[in-house]
């Protein structure tokens, strides 16, 4: 599951006004990991065709790199705290 916010800023401050918050869920992402790297929503976009095995719609998508740094190869299947 991928989850992101749209226009999250009211205004401009000290740090890059294009910035939001990003989570990404499932089995195969590496519990508890906070990933720094400068993504943006197509980068989800590009990951969930790699997940999916769907062709890029466009150039954008072709040229973005997936969020490989989020996933692990082994899942853990353990409930998330609540």
């Amino acid at each position: 599951m991928f989850v992101t916010e749209d226009d999250p800023q009211n205004g401009l401050d000290h740090v890059d006004g294009h910035r939001t918050v990003g989570f990404v869920i499932s089995p195969y992402t590496q519990r508890g990991k906070v990933v720094s790297t400068y993504y943006s929503q197509i980068n989800m976009v590009r990951t969930m065709e790699n997940i999916l095995g769907v062709p890029p719609m466009n150039q954008l998508d072709l040229t973005a790199d997936p969020m490989l740094d989020c996933f692990t190869n082994k899942p853990d299947y353990r409930p998330y705290p609540q």
